[in-house]
């Protein structure tokens, strides 16, 4: 899936793989809400992608729930 395309349909992490990642056996995670990189070792892949997707859907949570107090009267129109 081309790059422009995924963030049409909402892929909230982005995986970078370069060849200093291949030599070094890391992936960086790229979050698509802040842009916030963070390089992971292959091995911890696993458990990282679940704990970010995690942190993206409490950060959603928060932002919808401040949102809708105050703008909540203008949203629900």
């Amino acid at each position: 899936m081309p790059w422009s395309s995924s963030l049409s349909q909402g892929v909230p992490i982005r995986l970078e793989l370069g060849p200093r990642d291949l030599s070094g056996q890391t992936v960086v995670l790229v979050r698509r809400d802040t842009g916030e990189k963070t390089t992971v070792a292959w091995a911890d892949v696993a458990t990282a992608v679940p704990e970010l997707l995690e942190s993206i859907q409490v950060g959603w949570s928060l932002s919808i729930q401040v949102s809708s107090r105050l703008f909540g009267d203008k949203i629900r129109r």
